[in-house]
């Protein structure tokens, strides 16, 4: 059984639209990573009104491209929480989809809102060539030449950045770690709902949120997450 599996992960590698050689890895350093999760922890209320003006405060100690696109990536994954109750793989909250309302004041959203927030903060920041990105996430058994709807699975959103020539992915959904979730009923309930996410306004930001971040999520390749998790992120199209 183990050879079979060593034969089938060497065949992946072989005919994977995802190549084995890919994008290098960028290391991020360690002690400018502490000093931008501090940073974002203590953002007056004042700036978070807006999404211009939060990427404005969130970038303004920084001088290099990533390391602010850490900072706009670091506070949504602290701060927004993902909304299970908008978005359910159950047919009787497809409905959700049509609640829509500010993520940025909501502090909550799906996969698309988090990508989309973090696309308009990098613009406002002046960061030019941050795309969203929709598509899946694929395990390696199902990496083929063609995707089936089936093998496909539900959709994802994420955003991606071109970095000296290589693409690379950043996902904020994925680095957070909070999840909303209205307890006690299965079916879409608006004012339970509305409850919730007033419970999740009144809540701050705290140092154990931040420390949770899978900053893994932050500049990653399809090739790394391949390696290590037997994952992939299979863009659709990209805008």
């Amino acid at each position: 059984m183990k050879k079979f599996w060593l034969v089938l992960t060497l065949l992946f590698f072989i005919i994977s639209p995802v190549s084995a050689k890919g994008a290098p890895a960028i290391r991020l350093n360690r002690a400018r990573q502490q000093i931008i999760l501090r940073y974002i922890q203590h953002v007056p209320s004042q700036y978070t009104q807006s999404a211009r003006t939060l990427a404005v405060y969130l970038t303004q100690p920084f001088d290099n491209k990533i390391e602010k696109m850490q900072a706009i990536a670091y506070w949504i994954a602290a701060n927004i929480t993902y909304d299970s109750y908008k978005y359910n793989n159950g047919k009787e909250n497809k409905r959700n989809m049509k609640y829509h309302y500010d993520v940025l004041k909501a502090r909550t959203g799906i996969c698309g809102d988090f990508a989309q927030l973090f696309q308009e903060m990098t613009q406002y920041a002046g960061i030019r060539g941050v795309k969203f990105v929709s598509g899946y996430v694929v395990d390696t058994r199902r990496l083929q030449n063609k995707y089936s709807p089936h093998q496909l699975g539900d959709g994802h959103a994420w955003n991606s950045v071109n970095i000296n020539g290589y693409t690379y992915y950043i996902d904020t959904t994925w680095m957070a770690t909070q999840q909303l979730s209205v307890k006690g009923s299965s079916k879409y309930n608006p004012w339970s709902h509305k409850q919730e996410i007033w419970k999740r306004l009144r809540t701050n930001n705290t140092a154990k949120t931040t420390a949770n971040i899978r900053s893994y999520y932050f500049l990653f390749t399809p090739q790394d997450e391949v390696r290590k998790f037997g994952e992939h992120h299979f863009a659709v199209s990209s805008d």
